[in-house]
């Protein structure tokens, strides 16, 4: 009595009648004549009458998979072997098995079956998006950074503007200071006394704003300490000479 298989191997389908009672050497053997292609280690795959994908690899399966497919589809019926080489076989038995691996072929794993294949796909895309606004947010701060202008507590003595950027304080004075521009134009002209040095401040601190307004302070106190004596002095004629009208009257 024979029995009609259809291989199935690299999406390719071929059929051939076989004795009832060829074992599963043989009936490797013959697919490998009919795929042209050494099928040595490889196992077959069929699906019973209960949906499951059932592995074949000796001949007491082989007889299984015959009465499976006589009490399924009768004698006329005939029985779909996927052919499944060594190396897949071996990598498929190693791959972790997802739930509805009867439903979608008997592939599993990330390179199998579609859900996974799709889950790797999104996570790989995020993991692109991240890195993008990673890399987007990087370039916004430095361009933050270079676009961001400080503004200092203090005004140019060059340009009497208020300073923004960097500011030059000079060392040896109380309180001059130099935007980038004027200390530049300085550099050339030496407009300011030439032994004088400069410090650099990127950034304004509280002990240069406090430095700055002490310096102030004083300056003005100085200043009225040196029109006291003169308004003292105006007073004084003024007061003679209240005193020489009120001795002629």
């Amino acid at each position: 009595m024979s029995v009609t298989i259809k291989f199935v191997f690299n999406d390719e389908i071929r059929a051939v009648s076989v004795a009832d009672s060829s074992n599963f050497d043989q009936i490797l053997k013959i697919a490998s004549e009919l795929f042209h292609t050494s099928l040595e280690g490889a196992s077959l795959r069929y699906r019973d009458a209960d949906g499951d994908l059932i592995s074949v690899s000796s001949d007491l399966e082989v007889k299984e998979a015959f009465k499976q497919q006589a009490r399924v589809s009768g004698s006329r019926g005939a029985i779909k072997f996927a052919v499944v080489p060594k190396a897949q076989s071996q990598t498929q038995q190693q791959q972790p098995q997802h739930p509805c691996w009867r439903r979608c072929g008997g592939n599993s794993g990330p390179q199998g079956h579609p859900f996974f294949r799709f889950i790797h796909a999104l996570q790989q895309q995020q993991q692109q998006q991240q890195q993008q606004q990673q890399q987007q947010d990087d370039d916004d701060e430095e361009e933050e950074e270079e676009t961001t202008q400080v503004v200092h507590p203090a005004t140019c003595d060059g340009c009497q503007n208020r300073i923004v950027g960097i500011r030059f304080t000079c060392d040896d004075c109380d309180d001059f200071d130099y935007c980038e521009k004027c200390f530049s134009v300085n550099q050339t002209s030496q407009s300011h006394p030439v032994t004088h040095s400069f410090t650099q401040i990127d950034k304004p601190e509280w002990r240069h704003w406090m430095q700055a307004k002490l310096a102030a302070i004083h300056r003005a106190q100085q200043q009225q300490q040196q029109q006291q004596p003169h308004q003292h002095q105006h007073q004084q004629p003024q007061q003679a000479r209240h005193k020489e009208e009120r001795f002629q009257t």
